[in-house]
């Protein structure tokens, strides 16, 4: 392919990187700064492993729009 003549091609499997660990790596690059050290600090503080899942799931849920549930009598 002459589009790459004289590079270098690395790809995610020369390092044994699957694509869905690439992409879980990739949000939590895109993570805000103070989010990502917020739940590292309680997670921590808390006694409990700190784990890429959730990581996520605890951005996933402070990110999300928040909803009022109104009851309908």
């Amino acid at each position: 392919d002459d589009r790459h003549r004289g590079e270098i091609e690395i790809r995610l499997v020369d390092y044994d990187v699957t694509r869905n660990q690439s992409a879980e790596w990739q949000r939590l690059a895109a993570m805000p700064r103070p989010d990502f050290e917020r739940h590292l600090t309680e997670t921590k503080a808390a006694g409990k492993e700190v784990t890429t899942a959730g990581m996520l799931r605890a951005y996933r849920e402070r990110s999300a729009p928040k909803t009022e549930v109104t009851e309908v009598a």
